[in-house]
């Protein structure tokens, strides 16, 4: 299971194309779910061209997977981002609430932004004091199947996972070891921080509002979960 549903006001588009002519389109969208959020979604085909004539301002509705990518910089580090593929998108033309944020970009309030995913648990799970109050942090793999040259191929991506203390879903995470399976609701979270060569860089966690363990992965789809509406979720 991978699913992210979103609705957000366009914030900004980056419209580029392959070699090949295939446009491919990043529009970061913004919103207020308990506290203000950019994310950037990715749209690919025909729509991407569609969607990128359309106004700072506008609220899209979307639905689609995370994916991690993994590469390695021209100075040799190695480097990962998380981004939304997105499946479905709609132009939502209702009479909502938008407000400026201080560099006077438009937020969505009353925004959505949820992720679900289903895997295994990486490695033993961290707890880290923050001096505030306790945070657990784990790593999850999410496995799919796609095609790749004509053939199936296993396709793994990895997410972290974050919860803090005094949360249901905290008690949950710390409780999980290395190769437990989980079914994981939260949000996406952006954090940034300084390398040790003064660079600036940037991370994606989910932040955990619900965690539940499940038995055998490959059972997960027949089994009766509720993490709160995403039954009929494509992913």
């Amino acid at each position: 299971m991978n699913h992210v549903e979103m609705m957000g006001c366009i914030v900004n588009h980056d419209l580029r194309y392959t070699p090949k002519g295939l446009p491919i389109l990043e529009t970061t969208l913004a919103g207020h779910t308990g506290s203000i959020w950019y994310q950037r979604i990715t749209l690919i085909g025909k729509i991407a061209e569609r969607m990128a004539d359309l106004p700072i301002g506008d609220v899209l509705y979307t639905q689609g997977k995370l994916q991690h990518n993994r590469w390695t910089s021209k100075d040799g580090h190695k480097r990962s981002s998380v981004k939304m593929l997105t499946a479905r998108t709609e132009l939502i033309d209702a009479d909502l609430t938008r407000v400026n944020d201080a560099r006077g970009q438009p937020i969505l309030q009353d925004a959505i932004q949820e992720v679900t995913l289903a895997g295994n648990v990486t490695h033993d799970v961290e707890l880290k004091d923050t001096g505030k109050a306790s945070l657990a942090k784990a790593s999850i793999a999410v496995n799919e199947r796609k095609q790749q040259h004509g053939e199936w191929v296993d396709d793994t991506h990895f997410f972290e996972l974050v919860a803090w203390e005094g949360t249901p879903a905290f008690e949950a995470l710390r409780a999980a070891g290395k190769g437990s399976s989980l079914v994981v609701r939260g949000m996406l979270h952006g954090r940034s921080w300084e390398g040790a060569d003064g660079r600036k860089r940037y991370a994606t966690d989910i932040k955990s509002s619900v965690v539940l363990p499940i038995g055998k992965l490959g059972d997960a789809s027949r089994l009766d979960i509720d993490v709160g509406g995403f039954g009929d979720a494509p992913f």
